[in-house]
């Protein structure tokens, strides 16, 4: 491959991972700016995906996740129902699955029974304590 070449490829792969990481933010600092509306599960909940898209992109330098978890942020202070992530969205090793879809069985049990009412900031916490299970199980992590 000329010199040439390899130095565009290097520049183009830079320019994206830029844009990539202005589009997390940029979604980061709206859900900041947005104002807190709706049941407390609601704030509760846009408040916890905040931190995750957060962590994702200051601490794992993760833009995509990052963005991803400050976009379900934005729809929970918009007051629409967000739910755990589903499996089928995120490749996962066959041999977790049933683990991880038991799990989600259950957190949707809880919330459905009234967790979102009874205790909002648990429920969200929970909620996205799972999504970032099953993003951490995604990326390999072996969390037995």
């Amino acid at each position: 491959m000329s010199h040439l070449k390899t130095l565009g490829l290097k520049i183009s792969a830079i320019a994206a991972a830029a844009l990539l990481a202005s589009c997390a933010e940029k979604a980061i600092k709206d859900l900041e700016k947005a104002p807190k509306e709706g049941r407390e599960f609601a704030i509760a909940l846009a408040k916890e995906y905040l931190n995750l898209a957060k962590k994702e992109s200051r601490i794992y330098n993760d833009m995509i996740d990052a963005r991803h978890f400050a976009m379900k942020g934005m729809e929970a202070n918009t007051g629409r129902e967000v739910l755990p992530e589903d499996l089928k969205d995120w490749d996962i090793a066959a041999n977790d699955r049933p683990m991880i879809e038991d799990g989600r069985s259950r957190l949707m049990f809880a919330l459905d029974m009234g967790g979102r009412m009874v205790e909002p900031e648990l429920g969200a916490k929970t909620q996205v304590f799972f999504d970032c299970m099953v993003e951490e199980y995604e990326e390999g992590m072996n969390l037995h």
